[in-house]
């Protein structure tokens, strides 16, 4: 049990890091002139990204309380990788084409061969 938690809580946090990475986006893609109502969805933007920021490494910091170190740090980061573009995708029409899918499906190959690879 305590295994699956920390798979969860790793899982929720890239989710997390990644929608702040988009709320970052969209703060950065607001013109910003003193006072007016783009402004403060710039500043609400921000904050929601500090917030989901922090979520994600509260989340991370009890992963790493369930999980090793190393299996750890390689499915954050690349979770988080993969999450980002997808939102990206989704959210902003970047183009995901087939070497992005691609490149998804060998991190995640990569990651499982990482994870049932035991040390000598």
């Amino acid at each position: 049990m305590k295994n699956i938690e920390g798979w969860t809580y790793m899982l929720l946090g890239a989710l997390l890091n990644g929608g702040a990475s988009i709320l970052l986006k969209y703060a950065a893609m607001q013109e910003v002139s003193m006072l007016s109502e783009r402004n403060k969805a710039s500043i609400m933007f921000l904050l929601l990204a500090v917030t989901c920021y922090i979520g994600a490494f509260g989340l991370y910091y009890f992963a790493l309380k369930r999980v090793e170190v190393g299996v750890a740090y390689l499915v954050m980061t690349a979770v988080a990788a993969i999450v980002v573009n997808m939102y990206g995708h989704f959210m902003f029409g970047n183009v995901f084409g087939f070497q992005n899918w691609l490149g998804a499906a060998l991190i995640t190959l990569g990651l499982i061969l990482m994870i049932q690879v035991k040390p000598l």
